[in-house]
């Protein structure tokens, strides 16, 4: 009993050293605090991405680039941003490239053949594979462990990543409709293509926060439906019935 006391408080003072040498900086993992955090290898077990919490030592996704450490329970850190060979690159939609290092498994692929590493825009989830030279696949693709797969707040939504502006009870990262317009956000992003952050109607709505883009009276839901402009102002829609014909 006395051994394994001694192993286990040796390990712990390990991890505490460890991350006191590890720079402190904030990170933006597991915005919702339900442990959506990890990565999973084969070859190393589980990879964490908020090792110490809120505001630890961890990783920071910004949009042309992810900065930090991951913590992994049999390797040791992993340096998303390494001096050499310019560390993880975010494409700016998500796509993730470039290399991380570990002192004990060496360069970590991004964007390796066969696999590579996104973050949806609009959930924050990581998804998909990287490589490690030495410890081959590491899963970001967690989708039956909701609760373990990383996460962070860079998304579409900004500083609004946890506003409901719809009111109904899911902040626009959990959302799948924000603006509750009949259009899920994928599709609505796409429809708008440039302009998903306009504001046609001034009301400091941009268009995929806005379930009436145009404040004609008519969803963006219902206008791109019915085939018109959901930018434009159409205050009688060729569907809408006349109700004053008898």
């Amino acid at each position: 009993m006395k051994t394994k006391t001694a192993v286990l408080f040796f390990s712990v003072a390990v991890f505490a050293m460890c991350m006191a040498i590890v720079p402190a900086r904030a990170e933006n993992i597991d915005p919702l605090g339900d442990g959506s955090q990890y990565g999973y290898s084969e070859n190393a077990g589980w990879l964490n991405a908020e090792p110490q919490g809120n505001g630890g030592p961890g990783v920071t996704v910004y949009d042309d680039r992810v900065e930090g450490y991951i913590w992994g329970e049999n390797i040791g850190w992993i340096n998303l941003s390494p001096a050499i060979y310019g560390g993880v690159t975010n494409e700016g939609d998500g796509g993730l490239s470039g290399y991380a290092w570990g002192e004990n498994v060496g360069w970590i692929n991004f964007a390796p053949a066969y696999g590579g590493v996104t973050i949806d825009m609009f959930t924050g989830r990581f998804s998909g594979w990287a490589w490690g030279e030495n410890i081959g696949w590491i899963n970001f693709n967690l989708t039956t462990q909701a609760g373990y797969a990383a996460r962070t707040s860079w998304s579409l939504w900004g500083d609004d990543w946890d506003a409901d502006p719809d009111g109904d009870g899911l902040v626009n990262l959990d959302d799948p409709d924000a603006d509750d317009d009949g259009i899920d956000n994928d599709a609505e992003y796409a429809y708008w293509e440039a302009d998903w952050n306009a504001d046609p109607d001034n009301d400091l709505l941009i268009n995929l926060l806005d379930p009436n883009s145009d404040n004609d009276g008519f969803t963006d839901g219902e206008e791109i439906d019915a085939g018109t402009d959901p930018a434009t102002s159409n205050r009688a829609m060729p569907w809408i019935p006349l109700l004053l014909l008898d």
